[in-house]
């Protein structure tokens, strides 16, 4: 009786989980076979998190991703600066990089590009970060230190916390992968990780939140580097899907985060206090 009292309370959170845990299944196996993440597989728990968090999602309960001021104040900065950035790059403002045809991969047989280009190429990708991330910074900026009346009584509205909490966690997934291939990119002069990889990772953000979704690269690396050594003592090539890693971590983390989140706690509070003035900035 209790456990059916649970799941007509809490349906919503169970759905959003099967509906990523069904999507996840499926990106993985076709990134493992294709080298690709069709988008409608991140997309389609995007819009279900945003939506359920939206109608259901309540402030301490399963799978809670509400946020306070400054979180809202970043998820409205960044979702403006997102949708602006692809406002400019519909009117050629901005370019897509890699217009012309992505880097064929090592497994195609394809000649490598030089790095000089890729480089060149990667900084249009820079350049449509900036606008999330600096509108999003300015926001939590006049929060913090100007004016936080205005999302200080927003965040008091539970669906527009919860749905600026999973709008951030999106923007949180999807940021940190993005920065990562930029700076991977520029750094060794080949595309490093695809831009499914940060589709993906907006997907699971919007589902389980920006606190999970932050960390996620780092159990993926570790899941990732378990698979190179597999693949190659059975003999393949260098280049490996990220995607099946990214799928796991979310999934670990999905059913361990809690005891994580305590484990990491007395970290965070060394970290805020190492980070000072710049600490509510990143939530500590």
């Amino acid at each position: 009786v209790r456990l059916t009292t649970r799941l007509l309370h809490d349906w919503p959170m169970l759905a959003i989980v099967l509906s990523l845990l069904f999507c996840l299944l499926a990106a993985s196996m076709i990134d493992a076979e294709h080298y690709i993440i069709p988008r409608s597989l991140s997309y389609l728990p995007a819009v279900i998190g945003v939506v359920l968090h939206t109608a259901f999602g309540n402030v301490g309960g399963p799978l809670d991703v509400s946020v306070g001021p400054t979180g809202l104040a970043w998820a409205t900065g960044g979702l403006v600066g997102w949708l602006l950035a692809l406002g400019l790059l519909r009117v050629e403002v901005l370019r897509q990089s890699f217009s012309a045809g992505m880097p064929d991969l090592e497994k195609d047989g394809g000649e490598a590009w030089p790095p000089g280009l890729i480089r060149r190429e990667i900084l249009w990708e820079v350049a449509f970060l900036a606008l999330p991330i600096g509108l999003g910074l300015a926001a939590a900026w006049y929060t913090i230190n100007i004016d936080g009346d205005v999302f200080s009584r927003l965040a008091e509205i539970r669906p527009v916390a919860s749905a600026g909490g999973a709008i951030l966690g999106g923007l949180v997934g999807a940021g940190v992968i993005w920065v990562i291939r930029v700076a991977g990119s520029i750094g060794f002069g080949r595309e490093a990780m695809g831009l499914g990889d940060v589709d993906l990772m907006f997907g699971v953000g919007c589902c389980i939140g920006a606190g999970p979704a932050s960390i996620a690269v780092f159990p993926a690396a570790m899941v990732g580097l378990v698979f190179a050594l597999i693949r190659l003592i059975r003999g393949g090539g260098r280049e490996m899907p990220f995607g099946p890693s990214l799928a796991t971590a979310a999934l670990l983390l999905l059913i361990f985060w809690n005891p994580l989140a305590d484990w990491l706690f007395p970290g965070l509070l060394g970290l805020g206090i190492v980070l000072g003035d710049l600490a509510p900035y990143v939530g500590l």
